[in-house]
């Protein structure tokens, strides 16, 4: 028998697995919780401190209106000369 667990979590500990736990030929379910410090029940998100910035949009503004190039007109007419029409007909299945 190919042994996949070495170890169960019983009773807040660890215990070596072991044959009564898992016997050839059964079909074993296995359940993966995470393990939660008792106090952290009680907080919620947002008790919890940031570890980031949140975005603001200054910086989007400070470049606003700042185009630099002449070559705005031209560009457009690339994206005009090189799309082509899209074919949304067929379902696609990715998981199959």
């Amino acid at each position: 028998m190919q042994q996949i667990l070495d170890a169960i979590y019983e009773n807040g500990q660890f215990r070596p697995l072991q044959v009564p736990d898992v016997v050839e030929g059964q079909t074993v379910k296995i359940i993966v919780s995470t393990i939660v410090a008792p106090n952290s029940a009680n907080l919620d998100d947002a008790a919890l401190p940031m570890s980031y910035q949140p975005a603001s949009g200054r910086s989007l503004l400070r470049h606003a209106g700042t185009w630099v190039g002449d070559d705005f007109e031209e560009c457009l007419q690339s994206m005009y000369d090189s799309r082509s029409r899209a074919d949304f007909s067929q379902e696609l299945e990715p998981f199959e």
